[in-house]
């Protein structure tokens, strides 16, 4: 069924577009007529109809002159009657060549007028093609940006916080010592005193808020956003674990209550001190106080400047407590190269002294909030729940420090 388009909806349209819209008014309009007169109107109406349609063609010309306008066609040529550099027939000489079928429609019989405006000429994806054509091909998924991978929780002990404190009780300040006494003498006292300490379940949440239609119309989306809320949530715990200041809601972190390096009996006593020789007297420091280091945290800058060490001609100096690969150091001593621990930073530790304890793990909830529900959004929340706990007489199998400030504790004057 025809619909009649309005005067604004008309002159946003292009010339094939308004030939097109005529052609079924024409017809449309001509329908009318035959059912005027198979009904039998009298004389005048059908006359007035006649005039209309008359009417409505020289408009449509008129229209349609505009649009070729628009177009980018050389009207100013044509209406002087020249024929335009392209060969292309003007308007005028159209209408003289179509003069005979305009006469037929006016005086009723049914007939067509068609228009020939362009050209013919060599097609091409610049001059011939609008839109995506052709369409682009489109590889699967959303290229992530790289991160690091999470580490400090691999080399610790983990359990579960079934509240939100988790205490403990320590041995401190022992007074007194055993000795040899002779016969009738007081004999030694010793004591003790016991201590509870406790750390606090911290919470670490993330969210995205996101419309329900871009969750609908991109088919990956919401995994997306699932994965990199877990991802950067991640990473942000593994980061406190091992660098949080414990101020507030921080967590406790290894660093924090690591015991800083002390160079002891080698300050001051070894030439060319360099990286390999701080990490040898960190384990003995820790060695010293009774614990088994098993793990070393470095950036890996700083394990590449180790591994490229060399002598004074040139040659790659293998240490005889590093093995072969670089990867262990006194057997037992894994180094652990990582973009989360800090440049010229080296933490040294028996991990098996150092508890994650996780209260609600990393868990994804989809939900509102506010007035999320009246715009069509929805809030994902990633939330984690735990604390990192050294318990006080064991920060001595913790010793951090900077290469920097060891070498020049190491080196002799």
């Amino acid at each position: 069924m025809f619909t009649e388009k309005t005067a604004e909806t008309l002159s946003a349209m292009n010339a094939e577009e308004l030939a097109g819209y005529y052609k079924e008014k024409m017809s449309a309009d001509r329908s009318k007529l035959d059912a005027a007169i198979a009904e039998k109107a009298d004389k005048a109406s059908i006359e007035a109809m006649k005039s209309e349609m008359q009417a409505n063609m020289t408009k449509q010309l008129e229209t349609l002159n505009e649009a070729l306008k628009q177009q980018g066609l050389a009207i100013g040529r044509i209406a002087n009657g020249n024929e335009n550099a392209k060969g292309e027939k003007t308007l005028t000489d159209m209408l003289t060549e179509k003069k005979a079928d305009l006469v037929a429609i006016k005086g009723g019989e049914n007939k067509r007028v068609k228009l020939d405006v362009k050209v013919a000429g060599t097609m091409t994806i610049g001059g011939n093609v609008t839109g995506e054509v052709p369409q682009s091909q489109r590889e699967a998924g959303l290229n992530r940006i790289s991160r690091r991978r999470p580490f400090v929780s691999d080399y610790v002990n983990s359990g579960v916080a079934e509240s939100n404190n988790l205490s403990w009780v320590e041995y401190q300040n022992p007074d007194g010592s055993p000795a040899a006494i002779a016969e009738g003498v007081l004999k030694p006292a010793l004591d003790f005193d016991i201590v509870v300490a406790s750390e606090n379940v911290r919470k670490i949440p993330a969210f995205m808020k996101v419309s329900k239609e871009m969750l609908d119309d991109i088919s990956f989306m919401r995994s997306e956003i699932n994965y990199d809320l877990m991802e950067r949530l991640s990473l942000f715990v593994d980061g406190e674990l091992l660098t949080g200041d414990g101020i507030g809601n921080n967590l406790n972190g290894i660093i924090t209550q690591s015991t800083a390096f002390a160079a002891g009996t080698f300050a001051a006593a070894i030439d060319n001190a360099n990286n390999y020789d701080v990490l040898r007297v960190a384990y003995n420091q820790i060695i010293l106080s009774n614990f088994m280091p098993n793990v070393v945290f470095m950036n890996p800058s700083d394990v590449a400047a180790m591994q490229l060490t060399k002598g004074t001609d040139g040659h790659y100096i293998q240490f005889p407590y590093v093995s072969i690969d670089g990867t262990r150091l006194m057997g037992d001593v894994q180094i652990i190269s990582n973009t989360g621990v800090p440049a010229d930073t080296f933490v040294m530790a028996d991990g098996s002294k150092a508890s994650v304890y996780t209260k609600e793990n990393m868990s994804i909830t989809v939900g509102y909030e506010n007035d999320d529900f009246t715009k069509n959004l929805v809030t994902i929340l990633a939330e984690w729940r735990g604390l990192i706990r050294i318990q006080g007489n064991d920060t001595l199998a913790f010793v951090s420090g900077t290469f920097t400030a060891a070498k020049a504790a190491l080196v002799t004057p």
